[in-house]
């Protein structure tokens, strides 16, 4: 999953800009800005690679400021959250997810499973029973 991810923003690269030109911007994103959003995933992308999960949570949050439809950096972030066993931020930041883009249904199932580890399971298999609703369409997924 992680190498489709890196994909779809290599790809928003090649359409936006390179890398250098995104990292110019940096000092001055505005909210709303896309190319500046990218990067800073890009950078979190980069130190997950290296292990640093610390500094890619860093990373991952001004991405999401930087533009919030980003929901993608704020669903990567809960994923590091669970895997430090931080389960109440790493909900947080699925349901965060799922406001910006209710049909990311990856966050939804995600929420599920910290809610199965802390005990919750009726709100686990409500979740999972209300994704089935969902029908989704990828195979993949």
């Amino acid at each position: 999953m992680l190498r489709m991810k890196t994909w779809s923003f290599l790809l928003l690269f090649l359409a936006i800009g390179s890398p250098r030109q995104l990292e110019a911007r940096d000092a001055t994103i505005q909210v709303g800005n896309l190319p500046g959003a990218v990067a800073a995933c890009n950078q979190a992308y980069k130190q997950i690679k290296q292990g640093d999960l610390d500094g890619a949570t860093q990373s991952f949050t001004p991405a999401f400021k930087v533009d919030p439809r980003m929901y993608v950096a704020i669903y990567e972030r809960g994923t590091i959250y669970m895997q430090q066993h931080k389960w109440e931020p790493a909900i947080a930041d699925f349901n965060t997810a799922l406001k910006v883009s209710p049909n990311v249904f990856l966050a939804a199932i995600k929420r599920a499973e910290v809610n199965q580890t802390l005990g919750r399971y009726d709100k686990a298999l409500a979740e999972l029973t209300h994704i089935i609703n969902l029908r989704p369409r990828y195979h993949t997924d």
